[in-house]
């Protein structure tokens, strides 16, 4: 699997706080006619620490139903020990899972050093029946795996690239010109789209992509093209979609935005609130002014 072009990061449909498989399936048709390479289920817009082990699998079935071949489907796995991630790999893989996404664990931060990180990795890839990608935000874990650590693990052939969602743009550089050519950087931060692919990215996992999918495939499009100026309107024309709304609010403001664009948002996941009369009004704004709506 060459991990390269758009995916997007699906949410996860809630129906009086209860999954609704159904919606997702609804979702994921909806997309079906936008050239994504793919879809992730239980990242960070999927509200995955949310959710119990059984509740993963049955959304991963109604999803894998509703997804063709042509396109990859990529599961989050990520857990804080390295035995409970190596399992639900491996339940991942025989549900549908073409390759895994793995959170960084984070629980006793001052001893997530490189070379435990590299350990955990490395015992997950070892078994792992797909490739892994490694999963670096440090906005929600408050740890940031240095690129050295990535390039240790660069090296192992069934780790096939990163989805790092961090803003530091020498950082990427250097993730972007690993020497091995098969392993892919992908950008996780929308402000980072464009720039990103100009540094060497090979594509984006997004979370702006459940709102703006074919917009951000079309900056990728028009980037590959060198229809460099049309690349850049489309960027900055969905950007304060992911600066006031996505950056600040989450996956509330995903939700809401998802419901008036004809897509099953629903409510966010309890203990998190549902976006408010004030941020609704602004959102509607912004939808109409990336002309989303």
């Amino acid at each position: 699997m060459q991990l390269k072009g758009l995916y997007i990061p699906v949410t996860t449909p809630f129906i009086d706080d209860k999954i609704a498989p159904e919606k997702l399936g609804f979702n994921l048709e909806k997309l079906q006619p936008i050239e994504l390479a793919g879809y992730v289920l239980f990242g960070s817009s999927g509200e995955a620490p949310y959710l119990s082990k059984d509740e993963r699998v049955t959304l991963l079935k109604a999803a894998r139903k509703s997804i063709p071949g042509s396109k990859s489907l990529v599961v989050g796995t990520g857990y804080e020990s390295t035995a409970e991630t190596k399992e639900c790999t491996r339940v991942a893989a025989d549900s549908g899972a073409d390759a895994v996404l793995v959170l960084t664990p984070n629980y006793y931060k001052p001893q997530m050093t490189d070379d435990v990180f590299v350990r955990h990795y490395e015992a997950i890839a070892d078994q792992s029946p797909v490739p892994v990608i490694l999963y670096n935000v440090p906005v929600f874990t408050g740890v940031d795996m240095s690129a050295n650590a990535v390039k240790r693990l660069s090296a192992h052939e069934k780790i096939i690239g990163i989805k790092d969602s961090t803003a530091n743009l020498a950082k990427l550089i250097e993730l972007a010109n690993l020497p091995r050519k098969t392993f892919s950087l992908m950008i996780g931060n929308a402000t980072n789209f464009l720039s990103g692919l100009f540094l060497g990215a090979a594509g984006a996992i997004l979370a702006i992509g459940n709102i703006a999918a074919r917009e951000c495939v079309e900056i990728h499009r028009c980037y590959q093209e060198k229809s460099f100026e049309q690349a850049r309107n489309v960027f900055l024309r969905v950007l304060p979609l992911a600066t006031r709304l996505i950056g600040p609010h989450g996956v509330p403001a995903i939700k809401a935005a998802m419901d008036m664009q004809g897509f099953f948002g629903g409510l966010p996941r309890a203990p998190l609130l549902p976006a408010d009369t004030k941020l609704l009004t602004e959102m509607k704004e912004l939808l109409r002014s990336a002309e989303l709506l």
